[in-house]
């Protein structure tokens, strides 16, 4: 479970990111929801690779779209 501190920290991540396109928020977001989307991809799929082809992909449309 996540604490109040991640939680913030999340947010905060987020926020700058969408706010001003920051690449460092950005990397910030991605460090935090990776392991998380990859492990509930895997149990829906069972292909790793195909899960963070996955990812990758939703995380380069949010980047190209960040404006």
């Amino acid at each position: 479970m996540n604490s109040q501190k991640e939680v913030s920290h999340k947010k905060e991540a987020w926020e700058k990111f969408a706010s001003k396109g920051s690449h460092n928020a950005f990397k910030s977001v991605f460090e935090a929801y990776y392991k998380p989307l990859y492990g509930y991809g895997v149990k829906l799929s069972n292909q790793p690779e195909l899960v963070k082809d996955c990812i990758h992909d939703l995380f380069k449309k949010i980047w190209e779209r960040r404006d």
